[in-house]
């Protein structure tokens, strides 16, 4: 049996094709997006833990097996990262702020570039620092696997 078809059916049904594909094509934008969202507050959340001083919290934010690379260092594993974050307090470092961010990837693995300050408790600037963040969601969370920083200089002042 054949379905008689008009014109206008041909070209409603091509019109629907058209932006079902644009927007299946859109899917992993949308999806990349979602992802930034999701890693925006997990980093939230972090900043929270941190100016708490709460390191076991901000520890949930990394993987067991994450490493972190600075100028001169590589802390590999929870012991290691949690001994570095302890010099940061020591330091006196109370609150990182990203100026810009990018992110780039989706599906588990994400990576997010970062110009950061760092802040002393009296919300004065101590460093700038360039971040790239591997993020790996593990157990429905994202968390911190790859983290390399380096410094670029003194915070411009406002």
């Amino acid at each position: 049996m054949r379905i008689p078809t008009s014109k206008p059916a041909i070209v409603t049904a091509f019109g629907i094709a058209a932006v079902l594909g644009i927007s299946v094509a859109a899917i992993p934008i949308l999806a990349q997006v979602n992802e930034a969202a999701e890693i925006e507050a997990v980093t939230q959340q972090y900043r929270e833990a941190w100016q708490r001083g709460n390191l076991d919290r901000v520890m949930q934010f990394w993987t067991t097996d994450a490493k972190a690379v600075g100028p001169g260092s590589v802390a590999t594993g929870a012991a290691a990262i949690r001994a570095s974050l302890e010099q940061s307090v020591k330091m006196g470092i109370h609150d990182l702020r990203h100026e810009e961010r990018e992110i780039y990837g989706r599906g588990e693995m994400v990576v997010e570039v970062t110009r950061s300050v760092v802040f002393d408790h009296d919300e004065k600037p101590i460093l700038t620092l360039r971040y790239m963040t591997l993020w790996q969601k593990s157990g429905g969370q994202w968390r911190i696997h790859r983290e390399f920083v380096v410094p670029v200089g003194a915070p411009q002042q406002p």
